[in-house]
């Protein structure tokens, strides 16, 4: 009967390096070597301890694929094949010496696997007869499914329940930070309503066009939305919130820009009566300012839609041209004054020369001669005595009818 030990093929190459370690198992290292999963460092080995010598060939090389550890280690250690003790020597009879089969309890099983690096020197003899390593082993198997199953399902709770914080922690931070941002963009809204407002109070007089100010009026008048609070409990909640604060923040920055645009277009309508005024003062002034520099410095204001420039430039005209009006008043005084002047010197020499004539032809007495006995004189006339004459005083006549100029009334 042949001593020749069969190795299953279902032998791994790390059951292979435990059995080439085995002295026991030298006499059939060819067989190892040899194996189906044998590997290139195992088979030099052989040879070289063949040809050499084990002592010289040392210990054989481990396997270059990873050792089995852990639950696989156990499960391979159970149910796979299992690693074969060497043939037992033969007695002079002819038979096998008995051996008892090596045998092991399933807390043997779990003290071993206790430590999965000491995996190297588990052999185990093929009884006959029913085995309990496949009732173990199904016995592990459903036990290790129970207990993958409780923990898959400890795990997914875990996992949901970690997924659920994640999630509110985020969708909390993304609703801060739009209610952040919608503040942010409702105070600069604050900001403009109040510029508006101040607008507004612009007398209407003043604007070229009051259909802008309508137009601010209906902007300021807008109802504002409300900023909500991120204190929802859930995720959807919060991001509900989130979605209302973006469109809150887009009504405040969008309505802002309106707003901006009416309270500049009033102020633009302001500027617009401005400049027409101006140039309607900037005609009307043409050659009625006492410097012509000032019209320039208004023109060049209403050119460049200066409001300050023009504001000032229209003073310096209204300014220059009440200069040439008093300068004109005064002017105008002066002749009437010297024209008066002129005529009381003229009438004062008229009746000056009135005044020489009629002295000149006043009564004055003269004397004509005459002799006469008794004779007398009198104011109108003369009377004589015996022996008198007609000669006496005389009032001469007038040489013209009427002694006025044409010019004297």
């Amino acid at each position: 009967m042949s001593n020749k030990p069969f190795l299953s093929p279902r032998l791994t190459s790390w059951q292979l390096w435990t059995m080439s370690n085995d002295p026991d198992w030298r006499p059939w290292i060819d067989d190892i070597i040899n194996h189906p999963h044998s590997y290139e460092a195992l088979r030099m080995w052989g040879l070289t301890a063949a040809a050499e010598g084990f002592d010289t060939a040392g210990g054989a090389p481990r396997p270059e694929d990873a050792r089995p550890q852990g639950v696989r280690a156990l499960i391979d250690r159970i149910i796979g094949t299992p690693t074969p003790v060497p043939p037992l020597p033969q007695d002079p009879t002819g038979e096998n010496t008995a051996v008892p089969a090596r045998t092991e309890t399933v807390g043997d099983v779990f003290d071993e696997f206790d430590e999965p690096g000491d995996l190297t020197d588990f052999t185990a003899t093929v009884k006959t007869g029913l085995s309990w390593r496949p009732i173990i082993a199904i016995g592990l198997i459903a036990l290790f499914v129970a207990a993958a199953a409780f923990s898959g399902c400890v795990a997914w709770r875990h996992w949901d329940r970690s997924r659920t914080e994640a999630g509110l922690t985020r969708a909390r931070a993304t609703c801060a930070e739009a209610n952040e941002g919608t503040q942010t963009a409702a105070e600069a809204y604050y900001d403009a309503l109040a510029a508006a407002k101040t607008v507004a109070n612009t007398d209407e007089t003043t604007l070229k066009d009051v259909s802008t100010m309508t137009e601010l009026n209906d902007a300021i008048s807008q109802d504002m939305p409300e900023i909500s609070a991120c204190d929802a409990e859930t995720e959807q909640g919060l991001d509900e919130t989130t979605a209302s604060l973006g469109e809150a923040a887009k009504w405040y920055e969008d309505h802002m820009k309106s707003l901006q645009a009416a309270a500049d277009a009033v102020e633009e309508s302001v500027l617009d009566k401005t400049i027409a005024d101006a140039e309607a003062l900037l005609a009307a002034s043409d050659g009625k300012v006492s410097d012509n520099a000032t019209r320039e410095a208004l023109a060049k204001a209403i050119e460049e839609r200066d409001a300050d420039a023009i504001a000032s430039a229209v003073k310096s005209v209204n300014s220059s041209v009440k200069a040439k009006e008093e300068a004109d008043r005064k002017a105008r005084e002066e002749a009437e004054a010297a024209a008066a002047q002129a005529q009381a010197e003229a009438e004062a020499q008229v009746q000056s020369q009135v005044q020489q004539y009629y002295q000149q032809q006043s009564y004055t007495p003269s004397y004509s001669g005459g002799s006469g006995t008794g004779g007398s004189s009198g104011s109108n006339g003369g009377t004589s005595g015996t022996g008198g004459g007609n000669d006496g005083w005389e009032v001469p006549a007038p040489s013209e009818p009427d002694p006025f100029p044409d010019y004297i009334n």
